[in-house]
């Protein structure tokens, strides 16, 4: 009978070999990256924890911070805030999105009509997102971040 091979999670950049050291390194990024390449999944059946089974029944394409909260729950993990999980969450889902557009913009060699209308599109619905979003804070301090970053001189025009 083969051996199965036991390895280590990075979380926080320490490794992680029991579930206490995972809730004493528990990153939401990490976590949220494991969970979503199914190592997570694989490190908690080759050692056999029990919290397998609730992993496995958290449903893959709900939103990240729904995903975060259930992997907080199942884990213990204490003192945490949620603001700071919203606006992970909406950091993370930023990203997936525009590297979702890049691979878009790489098929397509760059159409520069295209690259633009959808610049301003992203900008609209951000605005949007703002507005719908607009009592809570952690999720505007997400939103306001990625304004920054991302649609500085369009909102300078805009504004």
């Amino acid at each position: 009978m083969a051996k199965t091979i036991k390895f280590n999670l990075i979380l926080d950049n320490q490794p992680v070999r029991t579930i206490d050291e995972l809730r004493e390194n528990f990153s939401i990024e990490d976590m949220l990256k494991y969970f979503k390449n199914g190592f997570l999944l694989r490190w908690l059946k080759v050692r056999e924890y029990e919290e397998y089974q609730a992993v496995a029944t958290i449903d893959s394409s709900s939103h990240n911070k729904d995903i975060v909260l259930a992997l907080i729950d199942i884990f213990n993990i204490p003192d945490v805030d949620i603001a700071d999980v919203e606006e992970v969450a909406s950091m993370i889902e930023y990203q997936e999105q525009t590297t979702k557009l890049n691979e878009i913009y790489a098929e397509n060699a760059f159409d520069k009509k295209q690259v633009i209308e959808d610049y301003h599109a992203g900008y609209d619905n951000l605005i949007l997102h703002m507005e719908e979003n607009s009592r809570n804070v952690g999720v505007l301090k997400a939103d306001i971040l990625q304004m920054e970053k991302e649609y500085a001189k369009l909102f300078a025009l805009n504004y």
